[in-house]
């Protein structure tokens, strides 16, 4: 056999070997990922061996984040009730006008009323979110005395908003007259009656 046919017949013979075995595939190994992204799996330390800095730390971290989220949320809705005090206790100073009669010095004094309402409502507010925050700290950590004096600086705030209720009220009876009054009272109850600290 010349030196050709022997090159031709060890390649074909090649081709037919390498064909032979694709009718059954090897099952393909899982690309391996990039090694500057594997991170090796933390080991799982005993039960009875006390945390690490880095474990402490991530818990730190963890309750702090969560504390934010939760401290982000309770601000969200402290500026949702202020805005829908702002929305209950607002009208269209024309409309009002008009409709009760009232004079420059009766709206501008019902302005200022107001304004101290809103004021001190966010004020007590704010006050009642700090107390529930320290409640819930000295419940954790079974603090008795901490609790009562907790329980009657929240009883301080609700009075000062139940206070701050009155004299809006009161404002309100002494800038209008009897008419005045019957009018708002029918157009707006709500502005008569106390918000409560929710």
């Amino acid at each position: 056999m010349p030196p050709l046919f022997r090159w031709f017949a060890i390649l074909i013979t090649l081709l037919l070997l390498s064909g032979c075995g694709k009718d059954e595939e090897e099952p393909e190994a899982p690309a391996a990922p990039p090694s500057d992204t594997v991170e090796a799996a933390p080991r799982s330390a005993p039960a009875d061996t006390p945390p690490g800095p880095s474990q402490a730390a991530a818990v730190s971290t963890e309750s702090t984040t969560r504390a934010e989220a939760v401290q982000q949320a309770r601000a969200e809705r402290e500026r949702l009730r202020e805005r829908h005090d702002r929305d209950r206790l607002h009208w269209d100073e024309a409309a009002l006008t008009e409709q009760l009669g009232l004079s420059a010095d009766q709206f501008q004094a019902l302005q200022a009323a107001r304004q101290t309402l809103l004021e001190e409502r966010v004020t007590v507010r704010t006050g009642l979110q700090a107390q529930r925050q320290f409640r819930a700290q000295a419940e954790a950590a079974t603090d008795g005395a901490r609790l009562e004096e907790i329980g009657a600086r929240t009883a301080q705030l609700r009075t000062q908003l139940e206070i701050a209720e009155q004299a809006w009220r009161d404002a309100l009876r002494s800038i209008l007259d009897a008419e005045q009054l019957e009018e708002l009272a029918e157009q707006r109850p709500e502005l008569f009656q106390p918000s409560g600290d929710r």
